[in-house]
């Protein structure tokens, strides 16, 4: 029996080292099978996955194009679907729009701050205005953030704000779009694509056209100030 058990020792010890398997009870109790702990088949490698991802993020390739809603902060000009749950009289949704001072009318509550809130954060200030105010005892509010296809510009500009997103549009296109820079702009744009960020120059551009990019979805782009 020692003999037997040694052997056993002697096994386990060999499985560690080659890295292949392990030998476990099998069905009959007093026989032995292997137990791999390593699998020899093919695996995506995660971090080249990574790399390839960060390379499609200002490359126009690859990525998900819709707008995630949940974290999405509402900026001027956005649009807005609104549901009051509960309300008798408001059966059919309220569609608003985010205007200049960052609001949207609201029936009975006027005008309510919207921008740079999320969807949810609007919705649960939606419902604690009505209740603080004595309109309603009690409401559930819902805000959706219609999908569509847009780029975002706004610091200095003549005309920030969202605009429809094109195929091919270029950043340089997107600027005389928002009726060009003003005259407090500096000559950088801050391109925000999916939480990364390049700096991009507008004279750099003019002089050489082929250092213009092409706008993807949801671009959210912001010219600085001059400090002069």
């Amino acid at each position: 029996m020692r003999s037997v058990h040694l052997v056993l020792v002697v096994l386990m010890v060999l499985a560690l080292f080659s890295g292949c398997g392990l030998l476990k009870p099998g069905s009959e109790g007093d026989e032995f099978e292997w137990e791999y702990l390593f699998d020899d088949g093919p695996k995506e490698a995660d971090g080249s996955k990574a790399a390839i991802d960060e390379q499609d993020a200002f490359s126009g390739q690859g990525g998900d194009n819709r707008r995630s809603s949940a974290a999405y902060r509402l900026q001027f000009d956005d649009a807005v679907v609104i549901s009051l749950l509960g309300i008798r009289e408001f059966q059919n949704q309220i569609e608003a729009k985010i205007d200049e001072n960052g609001e949207i009318s609201m029936p009975y509550i006027d005008n309510v701050k919207a921008e740079g809130k999320t969807s949810s954060e609007l919705a649960k200030h939606i419902k604690n205005t009505y209740i603080e105010k004595g309109i309603y005892k009690d409401l559930n509010v819902k805000v959706i953030i219609p999908s569509q296809n847009s780029y975002y510009i706004r610091g200095e500009v003549k005309r920030p704000g969202g605009y429809p997103w094109k195929s091919g549009i270029t950043l340089s296109q997107a600027l005389a779009a928002a009726a060009g820079i003003t005259e407090y702009a500096s000559s950088k744009v801050i391109l925000t694509r999916q939480g990364q960020v390049q700096t991009f120059d507008i004279d750099d551009i003019e002089e050489d056209p082929s250092k213009d990019i092409v706008l993807r979805p949801d671009d959210q782009i912001r010219v600085k100030r001059s400090i002069f």
